[in-house]
């Protein structure tokens, strides 16, 4: 396959100082459908879909204790073959000081992957494949159309999907609120601490809808058109919403004490499980 490899190595020195920042833009060639890998190890990533479809954007925003350390946060990068991959890497020694944000301009049926230590990630209009990791910052997706990952250890996800979509949503934080807006595929949240919004445009038969929190309220909206088995369960809070015939044990539940009950809407073909330890859950129509 060919290869396009981008590169970027970072050394930096130990100086304190006021901040100071360097801005570099490159442009490249690059496949419509390109896959773009992207890492950082303190700082933030953009990533734009863009009507350009045959080129990459690269802007890097450089920040460092003062000139002389800036002069040593100096990217260097490397293009191998052509134009169906991109890499984008930093590396900086244990002792360093500064940071590297990277916003990028792609076609917007790109594939993107994007990771980073420290720092937020936001990726907007593109329609490709995406997978957004950082183990502190919030993570936002708008305008997705196929499977979404999505992973921070502390940090809010929001993810909304295009109109035309059905790919999957497959989320997890640690510590973090999460909402996913106009999903039509199959969902699967995991979050510790933080509040989960789950907005269906549509639920196909065959997808499903997993949502589990330790602490924190479960928001699930639905169409009007459903067929769905839901069973939902919390130790501690109450389940409800709109005037669904839920179906409860003869075992009197309260918010106190947890509450567990299932609903079948329409021929009941897709399969939801919401789960909170603490936390209320809400099922409602949109």
């Amino acid at each position: 396959m060919k290869n396009f490899a981008l590169t970027l190595l970072v050394t930096s020195a130990f100086i304190v100082a006021q901040e100071v920042t360097d801005r570099q833009t490159q442009t490249f060639a690059f496949d419509i459908k390109g896959e773009l890998d992207i890492e950082t190890v303190n700082g933030s990533i953009e990533v734009v879909g863009s009507d350009a479809y045959d080129e990459l954007v690269v802007e890097v925003v450089k920040h460092a204790p003062n000139k002389e350390a800036l002069a040593l946060i100096e990217p260097s990068i490397e293009l191998h073959d052509k134009d169906t991959k991109a890499k984008m890497r930093v590396r900086m020694q244990p002792q360093a000081q500064g940071s590297i944000d990277f916003k990028v301009h792609v076609s917007r049926y790109a594939e993107v992957k994007a990771k980073s230590k420290n720092g937020a990630i936001t990726i907007l209009k593109v329609t490709g494949q995406q997978k957004a990791e950082t183990d502190n910052g919030a993570i936002t997706i708008d305008g997705v159309r196929k499977e979404t990952e999505a992973r921070s250890k502390n940090g809010a996800i929001s993810i909304s999907y295009a109109n035309d979509a059905f790919g999957k949503a497959d989320v997890k934080t640690d510590n973090g609120a999460v909402v996913i807006s106009n999903a039509g595929g199959s969902v699967d949240v995991k979050t510790e601490n933080g509040a989960v919004q789950v907005s269906q445009r549509v639920l196909p038969h065959k997808d499903d809808i997993k949502i589990k929190t330790l602490a924190g309220n479960i928001t699930l909206a639905l169409p009007d058109q459903v067929n769905a088995t839901i069973k939902a369960e919390t130790k501690m809070g109450a389940i409800g919403g709109d005037t669904f015939p839920w179906e409860r044990k003869e075992k009197k539940m309260t918010a106190a004490t947890g509450d567990e009950a299932k609903l079948v809407l329409g021929k009941g073909y897709a399969s939801v499980d919401l789960s909170a330890k603490t936390g209320a859950i809400t099922v409602q129509k949109k």
